[in-house]
């Protein structure tokens, strides 16, 4: 039988993450590191990792600090920073994955915001493999129209004054778990510039994009508020033509009404398309990793 086990991971900076691994019944033939969407737990990801455990691929999830169990307490709600999840959070998850099997191809596999900060992580270039799903630049431009006024409301409105009068956005404003302020505040700032990934002072961000070794972006295609195609092209636009690729999933494909931003990880309609995902996965220990 597969085997569930949570573990305390620590960043470069001494913080202490909350994860839980999930091992296969018998010896992995992969390595995957799932990186979760912005303010959604890692519980949230449990299915489809057990999904991942029962054929055979090792899966590390993670609570990027502030979110989740990781330092929920009220500093953290005011300095956890995106750039620290990529910087130092993954990392961390990454080491761990690596020193459980270092002959073992790892690969990586990001959800919305977690597909977003791959090119930020360090160790980029050390995946075998990456599996983007259901993101994208999330430039408001880049989203259909009907969804403007929406994200005005958020960006200009709801987020401004949910950091003034709180230091963080609230579950209610934007779903999942309350964000941390600091990343909200570089959140707004990335979804208000075209150039989305940005430093403090605007400019593109783009440090470890060119090691990523080979990704697939998956679109969902009637993810239209939160990933629409346009955003996910925006996004592959980042990575070297020759490493990159986008395979767009469709309800009607997999006899679904509906799959959605969030649905593409839930057992009752997630695990249809979780076949072709898992067939991207490198195997075998003798892989370059």
């Amino acid at each position: 039988m597969t085997a569930e086990r949570d573990l305390e991971l620590e960043a470069s900076d001494g913080t202490k993450l909350r994860a839980t691994c999930f091992e296969p019944a018998d010896t992995p033939s992969a390595q995957l590191l799932i990186a979760g969407a912005m303010g959604v737990p890692r519980r949230f990801y449990r299915h489809f990792a057990r999904h991942c455990a029962k054929h055979g691929i090792r899966c590390l999830t993670l609570d990027y600090r502030g979110i989740g169990k990781s330092g929920t307490d009220g500093s953290w709600h005011r300095k956890a920073d995106i750039l620290d999840w990529a910087t130092r959070d993954l990392p961390a998850a990454h080491k761990a994955l690596h020193n459980m099997a270092p002959g073992l191809p790892l690969s990586y596999l990001g959800h919305s915001l977690g597909g977003q900060i791959l090119g930020l992580v360090p160790c980029a270039g050390s995946f075998s493999h990456a599996i983007l799903v259901a993101t994208g630049f999330g430039y408001w431009k880049l989203f259909p129209k009907r969804a403007w006024p929406r994200m005005w409301l958020a960006w200009y409105l709801l987020v401004p004054t949910s950091l003034a009068l709180l230091g963080r956005v609230p579950s209610w404003v934007l779903g999942g778990e309350p964000i941390p302020g600091k990343a909200a505040r570089r959140w707004r700032q990335w979804c208000l510039n075209p150039d989305y990934v940005v430093d403090d002072e605007g400019r593109p961000l783009r440090p470890f994009y060119h090691e990523v070794r080979k990704v697939h972006l998956v679109n969902i295609s009637d993810d239209h508020d939160l990933a629409p195609l346009p955003a996910t092209r925006a996004l592959a636009d980042i990575y070297p033509e020759t490493r990159r690729e986008i395979l767009v999933q469709r309800p009607e494909d997999y006899g679904l009404r509906r799959i959605g931003h969030f649905g593409c990880f839930r057992p009752e309609t997630g695990s249809r398309l979780w076949t072709e995902w898992l067939s991207l996965v490198p195997r075998g220990s003798d892989a370059e990793t």
